[in-house]
């Protein structure tokens, strides 16, 4: 489990925990993995120190080796967008010893792009929110009705 918030990465651990998975998390704030190391729902703790995805990707390779050794198909799961982008970036370096659940290669990054996701949902006929795309200030303005 790779979490952005200590308590919603918490409560995701206690969650899969519940159903007698072991759960490990790795965060890049300290608080969580404090918060994750308190626990009994978690096995286990680290902080993740890569800031971007072939550092991640390193990080899971070498906590899934030393840790993890005979597992092949290790479970990742991520409560931060920051590491779903990451993760979908090192997916070629980490689909051989993980599954990874994030969205498909070809639609990850247009559904972590608000703009695009929104547009995304509504071509598929989901209802959303009112939404405007703002790439300059005068958007801003003709926005003014939402």
């Amino acid at each position: 489990m790779l979490g952005g918030s200590p308590h919603s990465t918490l409560s995701a651990a206690r969650s899969i925990a519940r159903r007698g998975i072991p759960t490990y998390v790795g965060s890049r704030e300290r608080s969580a993995v404090t918060l994750a190391r308190s626990s009994r729902a978690c096995a286990g703790a680290r902080h993740i120190a890569g800031r971007d995805p072939e550092g991640l990707a390193e990080e899971l390779l070498t906590f899934a080796t030393s840790d993890f050794p005979w597992a092949n198909d290790v479970l990742v799961l991520s409560t931060s967008e920051r590491f779903i982008d990451h993760l979908d970036r090192a997916r070629s370096r980490l689909d051989e010893r993980f599954v990874l659940a994030i969205p498909p290669e070809p639609m990850c990054q247009g559904l972590l792009d608000k703009s695009s996701s929104l547009k995304l949902a509504s071509q598929a006929g989901l209802e959303v929110p009112a939404w405007g795309a703002v790439t300059e200030r005068d958007d801003l303005e003709a926005l003014g009705h939402l």
